[in-house]
Parts: C-alpha cells; sequence; structure tokens
C-alpha cells in the first residue's frame, strides 16, 4: 500500500487546522467529507483515498468531531465507533439531535464485531450504513461517492422545492394585490356588497333588542320586587321613611326606562339606509360606571361583589348609552360565571402603557398607549376554543332560553366603532382562574 504524506500535521491541533485551510475555487466546488477516526493511520489511509475528489476534514475525537461537523457541515461523515472519551455512537446521537447536523449522512466504519449487532445498532441510531476494517479501499470508495450523490440529488430537489415554494407566495401576494385593486376599482359592486352586509348586520342587531331590554328590565323589576317588600312592611309611624326610599326606587326605575327609550331610539337610527349624524353624549367614564353599578346591585345575589379600581380619570370618548350597554352586557356575563360559587366583579379604570397585541374580535395588531376600561371576574374562566368564537353573532355557551349570543358582539360592534380594540385574559387553573375583558380606547 502506497501510504503518502497526510494532509495535515498529526501533532498541531486539527479543529485549527480545519478551520485555517486554504480554499481555492475547485475546493469550493468539491464535497464535503469529515473522516473521525482516533487512530492516525486509519485517517492518512482515508485521506490519501479521497483527496482528489472531497474536500476532506479529520477529527480524532468525538468532541472535535462535534464542533467541526457544527462549523463546515459536511455532506459526508465516515465515523469510527471504538474511541476515546465519548464512543461513535454516542457522537451519532448528538448529531442527529442538533436540527444543524441532523440531515448529515453518517457511516459508520468500525472493527467491532458482534454478529450484526453493531450494524443493527447504528443503523437504529440513524447512519445509513456501516463498514467493516480491514476495508477494502475500492468498496469503500464506491459507497461513500453513491451516498454522496444520493445527498447531493436531495439536496438539488429541496432546494427546487424551496423555489417553488417561495414562487407561490410571491404568486399568492399578487394575486391577493390585484384582488385588491379589482375591489376598489369596481366601486358600485363595493357599495352594493357594503348594503347588502348592512341589511344583515340590521337584523342581527335587532334581535339583540330583546337581549339588552332583558338586562334593563331585569334592573326595573328588581327594585319593584324592593317596593312591594317595603310595601309589606309599612308602618303607619314611618311612612315618611319609606316615602324617601320609596322615591329613590321610582327615580332609578325610571332612569332605567330612560336608557331603554334611548336605546329604541339607537337601534331606529342604525337602522336607517343612510349615514345619520347622531350627536353623541359624552359623560364622565367613572360617573357611567357608577350608574351601572348602581343598576346591577339588586340583580346580584349575596355571594357576588361589586367593586371599581380607578388608577385614571381619563373619559373615553364614546356615547354614554354606548358604554353604559357595554358594562353592563360584560358585567351579567360575569355574575353568570360566578352564579354558582360567587365572587367578585370588578371594574377598572387606567393608563395602560406599552402595549403590544392583537385585538381578539378583529385580530388588528395593536400598540402604544390607550385608554383601559375592563371587566373582570373571579369565575371558572373561558376555555381558549370559546375564546376565538366569543364575538361571532349567535354564540352562546348558555342554555337555550338564557342567553341569545348577542351580547358580546354587540360589545365588539360597539368598541370597534368608536375605534376601541378588546383583549381577554382568561385563566382555568384550580386555584387561579377567572377572566378579564379589556377595552383599549385612544
Amino acid at each position: 500500500m502506497n501510504i503518502k504524506i497526510p494532509l495535515f500535521d498529526e501533532n498541531q491541533d486539527l479543529i485549527l487546522q480545519n478551520s485555517e485551510k486554504e480554499k481555492d475555487a475547485h475546493t469550493e466546488l468539491l464535497p464535503r467529507l469529515l473522516i473521525v477516526d482516533d487512530e492516525w493511520i486509519s485517517i492518512n489511509v482515508l485521506a490519501n483515498l479521497f483527496k482528489y475528489d472531497y474536500d476532506i476534514f479529520f477529527a480524532k475525537n468525538g468532541y472535535d468531531a462535534l464542533e467541526i461537523a457544527q462549523r463546515s457541515q459536511p455532506d459526508l461523515i465516515l465515523l469510527d465507533i471504538v474511541m476515546p472519551e465519548i464512543t461513535g455512537y454516542e457522537v451519532c446521537k448528538q448529531l442527529k439531535l442538533d436540527p444543524c447536523t441532523s440531515g448529515i449522512p453518517i457511516i459508520f466504519i468500525s472493527a467491532v464485531e458482534g454478529n450484526g449487532e453493531s450494524e443493527v445498532y447504528g443503523l437504529e441510531l440513524g447512519a445509513i450504513d456501516y463498514i467493516h476494517k480491514p476495508f477494502n479501499l475500492d468498496v469503500v470508495k464506491k459507497r461513500v461517492g453513491n451516498h454522496i450523490k444520493i445527498k447531493r440529488s436531495y439536496d438539488v430537489e429541496k432546494e427546487s422545492w424551496k423555489s417553488c415554494t417561495e414562487q407561490f407566495i410571491i404568486d399568492k401576494e399578487k394575486a391577493e394585490i390585484q384582488l385588491e385593486n379589482s375591489t376598489k376599482q369596481n366601486d358600485l359592486l363595493y357599495l352594493q356588497v357594503k348594503h347588502m352586509q348592512k341589511l344583515d348586520s340590521i337584523g342581527q342587531m335587532t334581535a339583540g333588542i330583546a337581549h339588552d331590554f332583558n338586562n334593563i328590565l331585569s334592573c326595573m323589576l328588581g327594585y319593584n320586587e324592593l317596593n312591594l317588600l317595603i310595601s309589606e312592611d309599612i308602618d303607619t309611624d314611618i311612612v315618611s321613611e319609606s316615602k324617601i326610599e320609596f322615591e329613590q326606587n321610582v327615580k332609578k326605575i325610571d332612569e332605567a326606562g330612560q336608557r331603554a327609550v334611548a336605546l329604541i331610539r339607537k337601534m331606529m337610527s342604525y337602522c336607517r339606509q343612510h349615514d345619520v349624524n347622531e350627536n353623541i353624549e359624552v359623560k364622565p367614564t367613572t360617573e357611567v360606571i357608577d350608574e351601572v353599578l348602581i343598576m346591577l346591585q339588586p340583580a346580584l345575589t349575596k355571594k357576588i361583589k361589586l367593586q371599581v379600581a380607578f388608577e385614571c380619570n381619563e373619559i373615553i370618548q364614546i356615547d354614554s348609552m354606548d358604554l353604559h350597554q357595554i358594562l353592563t352586557n360584560l358585567a351579567v356575563n360575569a355574575r353568570d360565571a360566578m352564579k354558582e360559587y360567587g365572587g367578585t366583579i370588578t371594574i377598572s379604570l387606567k393608563i395602560a402603557k406599552d402595549v403590544k397585541a392583537f385585538c381578539i374580535s378583529c385580530a388588528e395588531a395593536i400598540e402604544g398607549e390607550f385608554i383601559e376600561l375592563s371587566v373582570a371576574d373571579s369565575g371558572t374562566g373561558i376555555p381558549p376554543e370559546i375564546i376565538s368564537q366569543i364575538f361571532a353573532p349567535f354564540f352562546t355557551t348558555k342554555v337555550n332560553g338564557e342567553g341569545t349570543g348577542l351580547g358580546l358582539f354587540a360589545v365588539s360592534e360597539i368598541v370597534h366603532r368608536s375605534k376601541g380594540h378588546v383583549l381577554i385574559d382568561s385563566k382555568l387553573d384550580e386555584l387561579n382562574h377567572g377572566t378579564i375583558f379589556r377595552l383599549l380606547f385612544r
């Protein structure tokens, strides 16, 4: 056998030598081959066998092999099994676990005997072939060449598929742009579609009147029930004190009735087929929250508490009737979520800074500083698959007769009409559960 001088110096650091190899145009085009063996004579023989057709890299132990494989990304690795520190089997395992090296073909080349057991184990670890020592040089060269051809063919197909995928994305984006431009050019068709959508919304919002009236009427009936209880306990000596309480309850019933009238007026305005420049009434947000708390109190059981947390006095630029409707819907839903075990409903107002999220209703990316109005409960929480549908019209998890599925749809419509967005934080843990609806306004 004619053994030539090795390409690298046996007495120098192989890692350094591999990294400092001089490259030329010819070498750059050659397939890269990493030879891993703790015997220098084996490296020398294999290097002389492949050096004219391959860009050769060397390693004399497993740790160097892992580092060189990461750096050089060879097209194939000839890997000895019995080596100091870590075996070739362990090197193979680590290479296959690393996404950067998992696709590199490995051929075990070893003197280990075992009636085929070592070959089976090596192939199970992910090797593509197994060669016994002493080996036939022509056989080794042919096997390596065949596997290199397969690897190069796979790489070409992979690159072709990547190119096709990128072209598909480009074509898809072009088609979307063309569709958008086409839509803008057909103004008449666009207006007709918008008109049909508005007619559909009219039907949905009209059905929602019943849902909102249930909340208002529940309040009115609650105060009437209090009046009935008072009338049964009236003593002629304390008529004057009862009269004051009667007058307060009558006032609350009247306020609820006025809200019902205002709601009808807004619905009639919404149902007109032309845009109406409606004058909105903006009231201090904390004042509207206080009104909602007073209205809701009679509809709550003793197990449910209402509280507020005002960290600012900012006024949200939204019609007070709309704000009242939003808070009532969210608070009633919070009450229903806690009707079995009770809990606390908290309405908060604060400045939210450095917000970076996606609106749960319209999916628009939002970031920056907002006025945050939130309604939180300590109920059982909402599963993620329910949250994704929660603002769809007529979607409800309540039994028939207990909900129309329009309350949160109305909340979303009103919030977005006021240039706002919605976020939901919900937890289902046994010891940490509840839901927060966060409404963000500029």
